[in-house]
Parts: C-alpha cells; structure tokens; sequence
C-alpha cells in the first residue's frame, strides 16, 4: 500500500486503511501464537483470537459490576494493543492475574499442556498445581516439560 497518510483527505478512505493494518496485525500476531504453541499443546491448543473473546466473554460477565468491563473487549484490546501484550501464556497470565480476572478452561489446560509459566514453581501460582502435579495425577494430560 503505497499510500501517505497525509495525502488522504477521505475519512472513510483513512478507516479502511486502518481497518485493514488492525486485521493485518491480528492475523500476524495469531500466526506467530499458532507457530508458539500449536506443536506444544496437541491437545489442548487454542487459537489467539478465540482464547481473548472467550477470555473476555468469561469475565465481562463475571465482572458485570467492574468499572473495567465498560467494554467488553477489554481482555482483546489490551492483548491486540501491543504486539508484546501476546509474546506468550505467561505474559497473558499475568495481565489476567494483576487484574484479578477469571482464566478460562481451555486457558489452563493449554498453560499446563504447554508448561507455560516459566517453570514448575510459578505455574502453580497461575493454575494452582505445577506441572509436574499435572503431569503426575492427570489433570490435563499434559506430556513433556517446561520450555519457555
């Protein structure tokens, strides 16, 4: 696109070239969250996209009182308004946890399948188990260890 943003003059024309970026970088952010975590989670491996609006589905209506679920988007804004906001579960994890927001299932059985807190001691914070434990009695199936 070979456009300056300071010869358009067009409204709309400025919203579709805005639209366009903000999609371009949601599927470049999901794409490098699927290279991340797809092979490690075989079983339990949900996308970016579908992880926050499930994310945000679960807290918007849990939270319903909160002053920070004016918006219902608000898990999805903040992962999508930085490409580092979505670098990995921990980083995720811990946005969700300094919050006081609610993880998802499917949001911990991929944390525990993929190991994702950095290491065994930290995950237990997050999920309540290590993944040792989680590997031990089952709890997602988890198979491997930590790796990030």
């Amino acid at each position: 696109m070979d456009i300056y943003i300071d010869s358009i003059n067009d409204y709309n024309s400025l919203e579709i070239i805005i639209r366009d970026c903000k999609e371009k970088q949601r599927s470049i952010l999901g794409d490098r969250w699927r290279s991340m975590y797809k092979k490690r989670c075989p079983k339990h491996y949900v996308d970016l996209e579908e992880l926050t609006i499930a994310l945000d589905r679960k807290n918007y209506i849990n939270y319903l009182d909160n002053d920070k679920f004016d918006n219902h988007n608000f898990i999805w804004n903040w992962v999508y308004s930085n490409s580092i906001n979505s670098d990995s579960l921990i980083r995720i994890l811990k946005f969700l946890k300094a919050n006081e927001l609610s993880l998802t299932k499917e949001l911990r059985l991929m944390a525990c399948e993929a190991c994702a807190c950095e290491g065994c001691e930290d995950i237990k914070k997050h999920l309540g188990y290590t993944c040792e434990e989680c590997k031990k009695d089952y709890h997602t199936g988890y198979q491997g260890r930590c790796e990030e």
